[in-house]
């Protein structure tokens, strides 16, 4: 076991990807990243055997002309503070082999009580697998973390949210007391959809959003 974790953390330091190869500079906003990327990415898929990082600063991709982009997308202004050009989002690659077998990417999130920071674990076309928090702050984690709740979220991809299906509207908070966390979750979710189009699929659902009727 020991051997196969050492394995693990090698393929991913010795496969980081940089995004259009600079060096992560230090005015970037700490991005949302595993704690324990070993661990956790098997937790997500218990057949990987490595993967690669990618780390993508917003100023660097496209600065204000694509913040403006997510804002359209994700219908509602972002913080720029804490959700502006300097903000970094981290995708990890994950290998069987060679072969990719999905992807685990996350954001922070402010929540009613604090930070919440929310994973997603996604096929390659984006479809969402497995949702789970590394960090909340809120009395009602519980409830929040429970296999109900996080359950809503499988199948989900971006194209939903656009085209707000059944999948996307039908999305339940365990109960009222836990609605604002519940809603501020989704919308990280919702960004994390957006941000991983826009940096791994090359716009993907775009057309779903396009074809959004406008008020």
């Amino acid at each position: 076991m020991a051997m196969r974790r050492r394995n693990l953390w090698f393929i991913a330091v010795a496969t980081a990807v940089l995004f259009v190869g600079m060096a992560r500079t230090s005015r970037a906003i700490a991005a949302c990243t595993l704690k324990d990327p070993d661990r956790d990415i098997r937790a997500f898929f218990p057949d990987a055997t490595g993967y690669k990082t990618k780390y993508v600063v917003v100023a660097k991709a496209g600065g204000v002309e694509l913040l403006n982009e997510i804002e359209a997308r994700l219908g509602e202004k972002l913080d720029r503070t804490y959700e502006g050009v300097d903000v970094e989002h981290t995708t990890y690659t994950v290998l069987k082999g060679t072969e990719p077998i999905g992807y685990v990417s996350g954001v922070n999130q402010k929540g009613q009580f604090g930070a919440l920071q929310v994973f997603m674990a996604t096929d390659a076309k984006g479809k969402i697998l497995k949702v789970a928090y590394q960090r909340i702050v809120s009395p009602f984690s519980n409830a929040l973390k429970a296999e109900k709740t996080l359950a809503q979220f499988e199948e989900i991809t971006l194209a939903d949210f656009y085209k707000k299906t059944e999948k996307a509207t039908a999305l339940t908070p365990p109960d009222e007391k836990s609605a604002t966390d519940f809603k501020a979750t989704v919308r990280g979710i919702r960004k994390n959809l957006i941000y991983f189009d826009f940096f791994n699929l090359n716009r993907l659902h775009d057309p779903h959003f396009n074809a959004e009727p406008k008020r």
